[in-house]
């Protein structure tokens, strides 16, 4: 069952990207919740990575919890991450990286993901989209705001 319209033949629904992302955090970072040791693979050897592109039925409040759930996993490891950590070796499916070079390659990935679904709930709530910044107009006043909470 998909969850809504796709953009494009091939392209993934909203829950498709929001489980993805979902088995991505927990298979990465599942493993360093309780900190960092030395030899840690972030690749959990159970991931059916496949799986997660496929249509699912489930409902929006277990999506919610899909969503929640897996960047809990995400902050909960970088919460446990001492400086020290940072520079020590994790490898993704055998290669190596240090911790700070898989976390910035985490973010990268996770941010092109958001910014999917951005897009695609832009485009399918068209008139109704609320933005997510400063609406378009509005830089002027947003900054005038911004320099009188400054002078308080």
């Amino acid at each position: 069952m998909a969850h809504g319209p796709l953009l494009s033949v091939g392209g993934n629904s909203a829950a498709v990207l929001v489980g993805h992302l979902a088995g991505n955090m927990h298979s990465r970072w599942g493993g360093l919740r309780g900190g960092y040791a030395p030899g840690m693979e972030g690749e959990t050897p159970g991931r059916n990575r496949d799986a997660e592109f496929g249509e699912s039925d489930r409902t929006a409040d277990e999506l919610q919890a899909v969503w929640e759930g897996g960047w809990t996993v995400f902050l909960d490891a970088l919460d446990h991450l001492r400086s020290a950590d940072l520079t020590g070796t994790l490898t993704i499916r055998g290669e190596a990286h240090t911790v700070l070079e898989a976390t910035q390659r985490q973010v990268a990935h996770y941010s092109g993901h958001v910014y999917q679904l951005v897009l695609l709930v832009k485009t399918l709530r068209g008139a109704d989209w609320q933005t997510l910044s400063i609406p378009r107009g509005g830089s002027a006043a947003y900054n005038a705001r911004l320099v009188a909470e400054r002078r308080g």
